[in-house]
């Protein structure tokens, strides 16, 4: 098991999206209790917990972060870690602060996991030659950490949010992997499905 470390920090509830690790990305806070969490960041050299809050619940795992810039309202964040979300208490000034038990990446040599990677950038690479996005695919593929190309997932316009955050909760890779895996098998079935609808449709205008 990977060492995990223990912190106390804000947290920043995002209600339209989700922050992975590696990520940078700019955030608009105009909510109150988005302030407040920024204001308490102030306390933590920066480091807040961005959870997901959908449907009034927090997700079960959040992503640390370090905020490298805040003007007007709109902050750049930079996502290090995932980290389960645990106890949690609001401060005199409205912000709420969680044990937050991070769940560092770890390298793994693993045959089983090798064949997952291979077998998802496989379907990948299909769903994108499909869209005639084949370039694409060779450089957002090319990674070879398989916690960060699985998390590149959170740019795919395939996905629900809510499947988003189910990513963001499986701290195992192998199960990260088979669920995209699973998922975009979905998505690749549904062009071969329309693709064969207009080719159908083609014969039928031609005769």
């Amino acid at each position: 098991m990977p060492d995990t470390a223990q912190a106390t920090l804000p947290v920043l509830p995002l209600h339209n999206g989700v922050v992975f690790p590696h990520m940078a990305v700019t955030i608009q806070v105009s909510s109150t209790e988005g302030q407040s969490a920024l204001r308490a960041a102030e306390k933590t050299e920066g480091r807040l917990l961005i959870v997901p809050r959908l449907q009034g619940r927090y997700a079960s795992v959040g992503t640390i972060a370090t905020v490298q810039n805040d003007e007007d309202g709109n902050i750049v964040v930079s996502g290090e870690s995932r980290a389960r979300v645990g106890a949690g208490s609001v401060d005199e000034t409205g912000a709420l602060w969680v044990e937050a038990e991070e769940s560092p990446e770890v390298d793994l040599i693993d045959e089983a996991l090798d064949e997952l990677v291979a077998e998802y950038r496989a379907v990948v690479t299909a769903v994108l030659e499909n869209r005639g996005l084949g370039r694409v695919a060779e450089r957002l593929l090319s990674m070879d950490n398989p916690s960060q190309l699985a998390d590149l997932a959170v740019y795919s316009p395939d996905l629900s949010l809510d499947q988003k955050v189910e990513l963001l909760e499986a701290l195992d890779i192998r199960h990260r992997l088979g669920m995209l895996i699973e998922w975009m098998r979905e998505v690749l079935a549904d062009q071969e499905l329309r693709r064969k609808v207009r080719e159908d449709a083609s014969e039928s205008i031609e005769k």
